[in-house]
């Protein structure tokens, strides 16, 4: 459920020490973006497994401060048919279980709006408490963050209750950091969301100080974007 490695970026922004130690993803186009990202130096390096299914938590125990996932959305999706804990492609259940094996001080959960209607969220809720956290949760737009298109999702986000589970997260760089993080001989980081479509000052801005984004986000003038 690791997918594009946002969740992770997104971490290390609130938790400046955090760090990835490894990465659960099946599908492979998804898992070589995480590989690239990698190499690129703005994702940790880690282990990449394959399969939730057959992924033991037990050995990660005492190691692992959270555990962050993008649950599949297909199951509660307005555009599916919301078959919610049986579609097969619910994976719920594995990731309780695998909550339970690591027993992280906190879960950090992303999936669609749809959750809230389809029983999803509160099976979530609920399953949390029982576990011993304290339950959080919003449905949040990219536009609330300054992206140019809305894209709600909901964020659930639950932490140990239990005493001795705390953990120091060290000392680290101030929070609002880009989550960019620049290889040697790379440009340094861009801003967290693109100018809107209509800002050609900040556009301008940016490109001056990122030419090499110039065919990467805007459409160029020998045709469509070759890369994000």
């Amino acid at each position: 459920c690791a997918g594009g490695g946002g969740l992770d970026r997104g971490v290390g922004l609130a938790i400046p020490a955090a760090r990835v130690v490894c990465v659960v993803e099946r599908e492979a186009y998804a898992a070589a973006g995480l590989v690239e990202a990698m190499r690129a130096g703005s994702l940790d390096e880690a282990p990449v497994w394959s399969d939730a299914d057959t992924f033991e938590g037990g050995p990660w125990r005492g190691l692992v401060d959270g555990i962050i996932g993008g649950i599949p959305c297909q199951p509660h999706s307005l555009a599916g048919e919301r078959r919610g804990r049986e579609d097969a492609r619910d994976l719920w259940d594995t990731a309780c279980r695998i909550i339970q094996e690591v027993e992280p001080v906190f879960v950090l959960i992303e999936n669609v709006a749809g959750m809230l209607s389809s029983g999803g969220a509160d099976r979530l809720r609920s399953d949390l408490l029982r576990m011993g956290f304290g339950v959080e949760g919003g449905l949040f737009s990219a536009a609330e963050v300054g992206f140019a298109h809305e894209r709600q999702r909901l964020f659930v986000l639950a932490v140990a209750d239990a005493v001795g589970r705390e953990r120091d997260w060290g000392p680290g760089e101030p929070r609002g950091r880009s989550a960019e993080r620049t290889a040697p001989g790379r440009p340094g980081p861009g801003p967290l969301s693109p100018p809107g479509p209509d800002d050609l000052e900040a556009w301008a801005a940016l490109l001056e100080r990122r030419p090499d984004l110039v065919p990467a986000v805007p459409r160029g003038s020998d045709g469509l974007a070759y890369r994000v």
